[in-house]
């Protein structure tokens, strides 16, 4: 299988975008749009297709970070092979050590230190195995979401209230009793309005935000395919909270959220939720991923408060393959030290 597999640069939207309709586990952060927002951050990024027998098997976006710490080539939420999980050990190991060859290629080329994969392949032991054969290790912290809650929209909106938490569908029936209204937006402008409050969280929450130019250009690559949409809760004629929701082929992603402390009571974030999964049906979408949740064994995460919020809504957990580094140079390890002590520092663990 190995003699017959070959890696090419795909350049061409339709050809990439035309592949993930055919999968069914894929994730935006490997889409065309996102490479092209990387490329408006000024990142390096490339795109691979892997083939076999000229079929499209599997596809790979990297993008080159360049930071104090070190530089390394990052594969968010991929690779993306069709048919992963029903492929035996061997067959999966092929494909991905063929592909990670010419990648540390790739690398060693651009002066990287690393390679960091955070994929999608489900969270067990030969997958696990897989990495380690290759060469990998678990990394010190992570490149994106690795636990995330996820909601079936194949059900109607009766069943959709019925799965729901008692203190969920009784949060939706507050809001609209309190005559709290959601708007929607496809302004670009309106960033500024859901910045304000976004600042307000994270500085709350203690988290990390991303600048304003950074978000906008997140939602100005997404808008070209009408692939996102502001959504705003409104409370005694305030903005009280809000959320970027990224529309990608069958898949809604709840990217960014934000809210005030002030009318919490009035349960306005839950409405705009609803409001945001009906949308979401309507469009036809499969799934609705509410993203990262904390990890069920840390009591003491800083996320347990909004993972709390997101399974009332109902839905499934999917648990992705931990985080892997390839090492491939001795500038890795200080980086490994920094990075495992900030994650002790900020998470406990």
């Amino acid at each position: 299988m190995q003699n017959q597999l070959s890696l090419n640069i795909i350049d061409k939207k339709d050809i990439w975008e035309d592949f993930f309709k055919n999968v069914e586990k894929k994730s935006f952060l490997q889409s065309w749009n996102w490479g092209e927002f990387h490329k408006k951050i000024g990142k390096k990024n490339w795109r691979f297709g892997i083939f076999k027998d000229g079929d499209t098997v599997g596809t790979c976006q990297i993008v080159k970070e360049i930071a104090k710490r070190g530089t390394f080539l990052a594969i968010t939420h991929g690779p993306t092979i069709k048919n992963f999980e029903n492929l035996n050990f061997n067959e999966k190991y092929n494909i991905l050590n063929f592909l990670f060859r010419k990648i540390k290629d790739l690398g060693r080329q651009e002066k990287a230190d690393f390679i960091r994969v955070g994929s999608i392949f489900e969270r067990n032991q030969e997958n696990k195995d897989i990495f380690k054969k290759m060469g990998f290790r678990d990394a010190p912290t992570f490149l994106n979401a690795e636990e995330t809650w996820v909601l079936d929209l194949s059900l109607g909106e009766e069943e959709l209230l019925k799965n729901m938490a008692k203190r969920t569908r009784y949060s939706i029936k507050r809001a609209q009793r309190e005559g709290v209204i959601i708007e929607k937006s496809n302004n670009i402008q309106d960033i500024d309005k859901f910045y304000k409050i976004y600042q307000q969280t994270t500085k709350r929450k203690n988290f990390a935000s991303y600048p304003i130019d950074y978000l906008k250009k997140e939602f100005e690559n997404f808008s070209v395919d009408n692939g996102v949409v502001l959504f705003f809760a409104i409370a005694k004629g305030e903005i009280v909270s809000s959320a970027i929701i990224i529309f990608w082929q069958d898949i809604a992603i709840y990217h960014h959220g934000a809210s005030l402390k002030k009318y919490s009571n009035l349960c306005a974030s839950e409405l705009l939720q609803w409001e945001v999964i009906k949308e979401a049906k309507k469009r036809g979408i499969k799934y609705y991923n509410f993203w990262g949740i904390a990890p069920e064994n840390q009591k003491n995460h800083p996320w347990q408060g909004f993972t709390f919020f997101k399974k009332g809504f109902g839905g499934f957990e999917e648990k992705y393959l931990k985080t892997q580094d390839m090492p491939l140079t001795l500038k890795y390890w200080p980086c490994f030290l920094f990075e495992t002590l900030r994650r002790k520092k900020r998470y406990g663990y």
